[in-house]
């Protein structure tokens, strides 16, 4: 089976991946999430990230007016690429990354005017596009594990000394790590499944930040967690992006490691199951 991965549309499409699919007879789309155009939100997160991390809430800084504009933004553009990843007119799994809304990131006072904005209700108003937050989905015979969101640097143990981590961090870790121990639970066959996440795995050229405008530019950001479960049950693919300085591929083990990219520049990348074969656009 051949499968075209795609992530990191933030709100702009690739049209040439609509040609790309068709010529290679692709049967299945993967999104490994960031739909949402947050370029705006990204850069007011980099400009006040200490001031953030002393307590501070961007509203407070940027004040509510322009953080509701960037809000309906990032919501209307995941709106329009959800739209255009149907256009492939083939089954398409898509995930939440760190710039998608769910129901659940929606504040109760927000829900009746932005749900129909959410993964969820794209998702169940489509007949090709399923959103999975946690699970395990199957195509044509394909395992698929897949989880939704991302784990900010805040809550990634190795940022941090042991004794220093406060108890509300280690038990979202602790979620987190319980929530992938169930998904490679639930695979029947590990060894060729595939396993889609946001965030590449932890310590490899594929989740190095390479960034000279981010604070965290140099370091080392991937999910430790991620890692641990692909060393420790060695699926045949894991599908990210996330990083977008460093779309490629690595080998863990027996897993190939697959960051397909940035499609908002143009990229993305085919995964042939058949031949074992990478193809990176």
């Amino acid at each position: 089976m051949k499968i075209l991965c795609i992530g990191c549309l933030h709100g702009k499409f690739p049209s040439k991946a609509y040609l790309v699919a068709k010529k290679e007879g692709v049967q299945l789309v993967l999104c490994p999430g960031d739909l949402a155009d947050g370029g705006y939100m990204r850069n007011l997160e980099f400009k006040y990230w200490h001031r953030l991390h002393e307590g501070l809430s961007l509203e407070s800084l940027v004040g509510r007016k322009k953080l509701r504009q960037a809000t309906e933004h990032s919501l209307k553009s995941q709106q329009a690429m959800a739209k255009k990843l149907e256009g492939f007119k083939r089954p398409v799994l898509v995930i939440a990354g760190n710039h998608d809304y769910m129901a659940e990131d929606i504040s109760a006072k927000n829900k009746k005017k932005y749900k129909r904005y959410t993964m969820e209700a794209l998702a169940h108003g489509s007949k090709r596009l399923h959103f999975v937050q946690m699970g395990v989905a199957n195509f044509h015979g394909q395992e698929i594990g897949c989880i939704s969101g991302y784990r900010a640097p805040s809550l990634k143990e190795f940022t941090q000394t042991p004794k220093k981590i406060p108890i509300q961090i280690k038990h979202m870790n602790h979620l987190w790590d319980m929530q992938l121990k169930t998904i490679f639970k639930n695979f029947k066959r590990k060894k060729e499944a595939i396993f889609m996440c946001h965030d590449p795995p932890y310590h490899t050229k594929l989740d190095k930040i390479r960034n000279k405008a981010s604070p965290l530019d140099g370091k080392h950001l991937g999910d430790e967690y991620v890692l641990k479960y692909i060393k420790k049950h060695q699926p045949r693919y894991v599908v990210c992006s996330h990083m977008h300085e460093n779309q490629g591929m690595v080998k863990i083990g027996k897993t190939t490691v697959v960051n397909c990219g940035p499609a908002y520049k143009g990229r993305f990348a085919i995964v042939d199951t058949e031949k074992g074969k990478v193809k990176l656009y």
